[in-house]
């Protein structure tokens, strides 16, 4: 019987005794905790709470810096585990800036009342809600962050290649244009389904048609063109898209405004969390 080469077997020792280094988890806070940190300064004025959302939630939060240190938070189920990546959502900012937001508002839109309620709803869903931070271009900082998530994300508990999309209001036109198959920024970086709501929205003519989308407007905004959804809608289903219109007789923002939330309100929400939930197996 030959012996080992005792180089061999020294390799064969060090592979066996010495432990192979795993990830460690994020650190994780109460979305209690988090919330009381984010409002430290004082509360946010630019939205009301998202209705439905409530004080007491088993969701986590932890919080880290992608490009140029920019902000970005994971909110996690009450039954996370991270060894378990799940699908995703990110929360898109499209629209202003939140080098603009922090001089007008006191915050970034990932802090406000709009983004932190989805947030929770969404991660009460039993997925991963994702906000962030953006830079002076809110087009760049989405790009990034895409870029960002996918060699990052297995560290903080998502499954890199199942995000979907929640946006709405002006940030609906960036959200689209994450579908758009000309578009080589996001390329192998698609969303697997997209909900957007009362803004503005293109029927691009190389819109992915094989991405669920989820769509409602507002019948009275004065900020949205309502035609212009209704187009958007037409086309794409033309096109042989899969797509779940909605229409509230509301106005503008009207998951976060008002006292009392009307039923129409309460089934724009069940059944958009309901469509993320199902479109993420």
């Amino acid at each position: 019987m030959k012996r080992l080469p005792t180089t061999l077997l020294f390799v064969l020792l060090v592979t066996i005794l010495v432990p192979i280094p795993i990830a460690a988890e994020p650190n994780v806070i109460p979305m209690s905790t988090h919330k009381e940190a984010v409002f430290q300064n004082g509360p946010d004025y630019s939205s009301g709470k998202v209705f439905g959302v409530h004080e007491e939630t088993g969701v986590t939060v932890a919080s880290t810096t992608y490009s140029d240190k920019l902000l970005i938070d994971f909110y996690y189920p009450p039954d996370m585990l991270f060894a378990e990546p799940r699908p995703a959502v990110l929360i898109v900012n499209g629209a202003q800036s939140d080098v603009k937001n922090r001089r007008e508002i006191g915050r970034p839109y990932m802090w406000t009342n709009q983004a932190l309620g989805w947030a929770q709803l969404i991660s009460e869903q039993g997925l991963v809600a994702v906000t962030y931070e953006t830079g002076s271009s809110t087009e760049e900082s989405l790009i990034e962050v895409v870029e960002w998530l996918k060699q990052n994300g297995s560290v903080y508990g998502v499954d890199s290649d199942r995000f979907g999309v929640w946006t709405c209001s002006n940030s609906c036109i960036s959200a689209i244009k994450m579908m758009r198959t000309g578009n080589a920024d996001f390329a192998g970086k698609r969303p697997i389904f997209e909900v957007l709501l009362y803004g503005d929205m293109m029927a691009y003519s190389d819109i992915d048609t094989t991405i669920p989308l989820y769509v409602v407007k507002a019948a009275k905004d004065v900020w949205a063109d309502g035609n212009m959804i209704d187009r958007f809608v037409e086309k794409l289903q033309a096109r042989g898209s899969a797509v779940e219109y909605h229409i509230h007789p509301g106005d503008h923002a009207f998951d976060c405004r008002g006292v009392e939330c009307p039923p129409e309100t309460t089934a724009i929400i069940q059944t958009s969390l309901a469509f993320m939930e199902e479109h993420s197996r």
